[in-house]
């Protein structure tokens, strides 16, 4: 099964158009077109790259590869990010945004969602060979409970399978899991009744699929605990650490006074194991609204980034609703965004852009 086989969280396989569309966006970085556009458009910014693992052979078997890169792939885009672009800290990027000042040619921030453990034994030491700052938005109830994210503990029940049938919890359409297009349908499925799920429906969904499908392995410990995330910010310290909540939840699904809460518990998590707090806030799934940027910002972060829509960072910016792009083991895709020339070149040639 490859990473085909596994709709990303919260969105659709491509079409075939959109199939399209993204060779096409590719061309403009192959054919030139993309670097003329840049150099006479000149762009003044800063792309934030968003990772989750970074994966070696003892772990890849249990992480979405949606959400993950291999150590090689990892230390080949540092290295070449370490030659070509200048690779800014987070508070760097927003002291250009917020002192309305111009961004180092080239600028790069570099995120890490979740807390995976990976980030601490497998990506930060090649932060540090490289000496490029980034920031971890630590998810503080999955550290606490030392619990893999859901996507993950999917994936193994799907990947280590010994049933091959499975109906939707909550009832529905039952799924021949041999066949790869109702795997996907299945897959898909299960993971948009995840995305919006309190913490008790979304273990109660995970132990229905588990039951039904009866994995032949569990995952092992994928996330930090508190004692790692120490580790990170005494050996490590260009690797800053921000929050993404306590338990992963899809804020805009939430009142105003949950939203508080669970915000409010990440701090108070964060302060009472690290005696610090943390100013850099990164939004479950990118999904905000302004209820919810505005909790963050009465809360005392100084910043928040989302997912998509993907674009460069500029001093125009909301400090609350940063854009990232999704870095995958495409270096075309990351030199192409790198020249500054998406998203307004693909949008003016083809009318939308490929995200």
């Amino acid at each position: 099964m490859g990473q085909d086989d596994f709709p990303k969280p919260g969105r659709h396989r491509p079409n075939l158009k959109r199939r399209v569309l993204y060779r096409a966006q590719q061309m403009l970085y192959l054919s030139g077109l993309a670097g003329l556009y840049a150099n006479l458009v000149r762009p003044n910014g800063a792309l934030i790259l968003m990772y989750h693992s970074v994966v070696d052979d003892s772990i890849a078997s249990y992480i979405d590869p949606n959400n993950s890169v291999t150590v090689d792939e990892f230390e080949t885009q540092l290295r070449w990010l370490k030659k070509h672009c200048h690779v800014i800290s987070f508070a760097q990027m927003l002291e250009c945004v917020t002192e309305n000042r111009p961004f180092p040619e080239k600028s790069v921030v570099i995120t890490f969602d979740d807390g995976y453990r990976d980030n601490l034994t497998l990506a930060a030491p090649l932060l540090e060979k490289y000496q490029c700052p980034a920031t971890l938005f630590l998810c503080t109830g999955y550290v606490e409970r030392v619990e893999s994210q859901w996507v993950d503990q999917l994936y193994t029940a799907f990947r280590f399978r010994t049933r091959h049938t499975l109906e939707l919890p909550g009832g529905g359409e039952y799924f021949d899991l041999r066949n790869a297009r109702k795997m996907r349908q299945a897959y898909g499925g299960v993971v948009q009744q995840l995305l919006t799920a309190g913490m008790e429906q979304r273990t109660e969904i995970l132990q229905q699929v588990k039951a039904q499908l009866q994995p032949a392995k569990e995952t092992p410990q994928l996330t930090l605990d508190w004692n790692d995330v120490r580790q990170i910010k005494e050996r490590f310290p260009q690797f800053a650490l921000g929050l993404h909540t306590r338990d992963h939840l899809d804020l805009t699904k939430l009142d105003a006074a949950a939203i508080d809460a669970e915000i409010r518990q990440c701090q108070s998590d964060y302060e009472q194991e690290l005696g610090a707090s943390a100013k850099y806030f990164s939004y479950p799934y990118g999904r905000n609204s302004s209820i919810v940027r505005e909790s963050v910002r009465k809360l005392g972060f100084d910043g928040a980034v989302i997912t998509q829509p993907t674009a460069m960072v500029s001093s125009m910016t909301d400090p609350y609703a940063l854009p990232r792009f999704e870095t995958s083991p495409s270096m075309l895709d990351l030199k192409l965004w790198l020249t500054g020339a998406l998203p307004d070149l693909a949008r003016n040639l083809f009318g939308r852009v490929y995200e």
